[in-house]
């Protein structure tokens, strides 16, 4: 018979170090998500993984307690992956991917695995912390099941513990992507749809200065440009396309407009600077981020002393690894030397941004 214990009227700590203990003794403990009740085992016990039920909820998935952990057990699995695990975690999403074998997998934890791999990050504390506890990633079974009342077990003798904390926040269950290199599509519809995917899945190109005035609004500007032209749209289409281009300072104060040099030279390469309003950095910004430049390496200095989860690290723009300096108070001609240098690094970093490009789904 399974044991019992109420989420919301025991200590998490003690909750978590027993749902540990049944799981490192070999058990199955059900776990209590944002979409459903899953059923989980150490994946790295094979004996346990053979206990887990066989059923139509959807695939086994490995639940992770960070996005960082996807790569590291699928480490083939590319940056749309990436990138879901990114955004949309922890949250109602499960990302399969088609990549080599992690050989820390026992083999009969891959036999239940097939040749697939399905991932989770559920947004649940009870699941999150275990996760972090034990050695490698839970292995989940699904179901439907999407309340628990104290005391009865819906789960079939499946669970040695079940963890009940009422009725799962969404009442269903979670979306389920298939990701196949940059594409990928819905093979189960959830709380997370498709537009929401777009937008979450656009690569989002991020240019650092001081003040966000003069150097990264023009190569904000440069960069919207260059991606038109090279996918054949205009510029105010490149979100359609799968890009978002930004700007921010580390110093900047929201809400002024671009330098006025810098506005005639975007103007010169086509681009246009009249709406720009300057905007501060922000953590957000910095975790949305799937590339991030700064002008200078003070600037890659500042930057590096964030620790934000998933950020990427900081590059310098300038494809000659030199500064790109501060044209501010210069004349225009100035301008326009800065404007070619940022021009010149975009039009070599064009290829590396097109190749992480969520073009279409599979």
């Amino acid at each position: 018979m399974a044991e019992f214990v109420d989420w919301s009227r025991a200590l998490p700590e003690e909750v978590i170090a027993r749902a540990i203990a049944v799981l490192r003794g070999g058990g199955r403990v059900a776990f209590p998500t944002d979409t459903c009740y899953e059923i989980g085992a150490l994946a790295l016990d094979e004996q346990a993984v053979g206990k887990l039920p066989v059923n139509d909820s959807g695939p086994l998935t490995l639940a992770l307690s960070s996005a960082d952990e996807l790569l590291e057990w699928a480490p083939g699995a590319g940056p749309t992956a990436a990138r879901l695990g990114r955004r949309c975690w922890p949250g109602p999403v499960t990302v399969i991917t088609d990549c080599e074998r992690n050989h820390r997998l026992p083999a009969g934890t891959w036999k239940r695995l097939g040749d697939n791999l399905a991932f989770r990050m559920p947004a649940h504390l009870s699941v999150l912390e275990v996760a972090q506890k034990v050695d490698g990633p839970l292995l989940f079974a699904g179901t439907e099941i999407t309340d628990v009342a104290d005391g009865q077990d819906p789960f079939g003798q499946s669970a040695d513990l079940i963890l009940v904390d009422g009725p799962t926040h969404f009442r269903g269950p979670p979306t389920v992507i298939r990701v196949e290199g940059v594409s990928w599509h819905i093979v189960s519809p959830g709380p997370v749809t498709e537009g929401d995917l777009e937008d979450l899945l656009r690569v989002h190109i991020l240019f650092v200065c001081t003040g966000n005035t003069c150097r990264s609004p023009l190569a904000e500007a440069l960069c919207s440009k260059l991606l038109a032209e090279r996918l054949g749209c205009a510029i105010h289409e490149i979100g359609k396309r799968g890009y978002v281009v930004t700007s921010a300072g580390l110093s900047a104060f929201s809400g002024g407009g671009a330098a006025e040099d810098a506005s005639v030279v975007a103007a010169e390469y086509g681009a246009d600077l009249t709406g720009h309003r300057s905007r501060y950095l922000t953590e957000d910004m910095l975790a949305r981020a799937d590339f991030l430049f700064g002008m200078t390496r003070s600037h890659l200095l500042s930057l590096a002393r964030a620790t934000i989860p998933g950020m990427p690290p900081p590059r310098l723009l300038s494809s000659d690894g030199e500064d790109i300096a501060d044209p501010i108070g210069s004349d225009l001609e100035t301008y326009r030397q800065c404007a070619q240098t940022i021009w010149k690094s975009l039009q070599e970093l064009a290829p590396q941004f097109e190749n992480v490009a969520i073009v279409s789904t599979i």
